[in-house]
Order: C-alpha cells, then sequence, then structure tokens
C-alpha cells in the first residue's frame, strides 16, 4: 500500500511540475528565415527575457556550444555551431548573427526562452 501511495504521489508531482509551464506569447516571431549569406537580424518582442537557450536539430547538431555574460550591459549571448544569439535580460529583443550557409543544405536551429513560468520558442532556419 505505502508502494501505492508513493507512486500516486510521483505522479502528481510529476503532473504538478509540467503544468507549471506554460508556452505564452513572447511577441517574437514563431519562425524566422535566414539567408544564406548569413548577417545580423534584431527581433523585437514584448517580453523580458529571463533565460534563453539553443537546440540543435538532431543530426546536424554539434557540442561546439559557448555561452558568456557581459555583466556592465547585462547583455548574455550563446552560440551553438552557425548561430550565435545575444539578449538583454532587462530587455526585449534579440539578436541573431548567422554565418554564411555554404553547406547547400538548410539548416535548422530552436531557440528556446523563459521568464518565470512561461517559455516561448522561435524556430531559425538559414538556407
Amino acid at each position: 500500500m505505502k508502494k501505492c501511495i508513493r507512486v500516486f504521489s510521483y505522479c502528481l508531482l510529476a503532473l504538478f511540475l509540467v503544468s507549471c509551464f506554460e508556452e505564452v506569447d513572447f511577441g517574437f516571431p514563431k519562425t524566422v528565415e535566414l539567408s544564406n549569406e548569413g548577417g545580423e537580424t534584431i527581433l523585437t518582442g514584448t517580453t523580458v527575457i529571463g533565460h534563453a537557450s539553443i537546440r540543435g536539430s538532431g543530426e546536424q547538431e554539434s557540442k561546439e556550444y559557448e555561452q558568456g555574460e557581459d555583466a556592465s550591459t547585462g547583455t548574455n549571448y550563446f552560440k551553438l555551431d552557425w548561430l550565435k544569439v545575444e539578449y538583454n535580460k532587462n530587455e526585449t529583443w534579440l539578436k541573431l548573427t548567422a554565418d554564411p550557409n555554404t553547406s547547400g543544405t538548410r539548416r535548422k536551429r530552436t531557440i528556446h526562452m523563459t521568464t518565470g513560468p512561461h517559455y516561448s520558442e522561435i524556430t531559425v532556419y538559414q538556407n
């Protein structure tokens, strides 16, 4: 009986944790298309970003992930392969910097952003 109660409690806890995070609109586009020439793009949203990360697209994913913060400006950055993302925890913008795409294949990354219990995602493509 104790085992049954413990399993039930774990299930309730898992359900509670999953329901704590809600996808909301941060005012950014859901998808962004970048040219194969690379360059910078600035996106403006309506919500301050508390934390952001970047995900690869599985088979093409590299382990070359770097991140950092400029404490004097509050600007954070992270880079995975060909895409660098910068944001300021006190403002509502993202700066995307893409390396040129010379591979001839379409590339994809997903930016995951959170603020408190809310999250939003942007899918970035480069032809």
